[in-house]
């Protein structure tokens, strides 16, 4: 069965994004899903996400290219929350529900 890309987002993002140790248990991807991730789902958040929300610019506060970033979140708050996938802006964001990212187009 494959999994949802907004799914895999966000189990990539909060667990494998940077090398620092997380406060709760995160589950390690197995390779199937890191060759995945790394085919198909960091490429499109450097495509359409990095221009807005990495190192060289931070709109509305919000870097999405490292895990702290991502938990830290921006003005809206934490873009995804750990073990609250429900609770995750940058979930709502790409399925276009309280905010919509990235804006120029919803992702297929």
């Amino acid at each position: 069965m494959r999994l949802r890309i907004t799914s895999l987002i966000a189990l990539f993002l909060v667990g494998i994004m940077s090398h620092a140790a997380s406060a709760e248990p995160v589950e390690a991807p197995n390779p199937d899903q890191l060759k995945y991730f790394e085919t198909h789902v960091r490429p499109l958040l450097v495509e359409k996400c990095y221009r807005c929300h990495s190192d060289q610019k931070q709109s509305g506060q919000l870097r999405v290219d490292s895990r702290e970033g991502l938990l830290l979140g921006g003005e809206s708050g934490p873009a995804v929350v750990e073990g609250h996938l429900d609770e995750s802006l940058l979930l709502e964001a790409v399925n276009y529900k309280s905010l919509q990212m990235p804006p120029d187009t919803k992702l297929s």
